[in-house]
């Protein structure tokens, strides 16, 4: 793995860092300092700047009851001044329910978030034999 792809790593474990430990000026210093930012909690809309995004923090923050999210199986994906990671994430512990896709950018701070998008995985039946296949549609 090159230094790179390790440090774009390093800024993943920091943001499940202080989202863990809900500190919200750590959470501040990992976002770029701009408003071209994107964030979509799961359930939530889409939330857009960087003071939008700091209130959600801080919200989430102060609710006694916010789990412990961990990243599992990250993949980093470097595109020049841009990175992704897209990884699970375990919440408490548990198998991964949730997915992420959090893009970084380089900057002379190391990298920071410009997106943070978080869905729920989707979870596919076992049992399939139940299903009929649809009648083919002609368009």
């Amino acid at each position: 793995m090159t230094e790179t792809k390790k440090d774009i790593l390093q800024a993943n474990h920091n943001f499940y860092e202080a989202f863990c430990t809900q500190d919200l000026e750590s959470m501040q210093d990992l976002w770029a300092a701009k408003d071209n930012l994107v964030c979509i909690h799961p359930g939530w809309g889409l939330l857009q700047g960087w003071d939008d995004i700091m209130r959600s923090w801080e919200g989430i923050f102060q609710n006694p009851s916010t789990p412990a999210i961990r990243p599992v199986g990250e993949n980093v994906f470097e595109q020049g001044a841009y990175a992704f990671v897209v990884c699970g994430e375990s919440v408490e512990g548990a198998e991964p329910s949730l997915i992420a896709t959090n893009i970084f950018e380089a900057s002379q701070d190391g990298w920071k978030l410009v997106h943070h998008h978080v869905s729920p995985i989707l979870q596919i039946a076992d049992d399939v034999e139940g299903l009929e296949t649809p009648e083919p549609a002609i368009h």
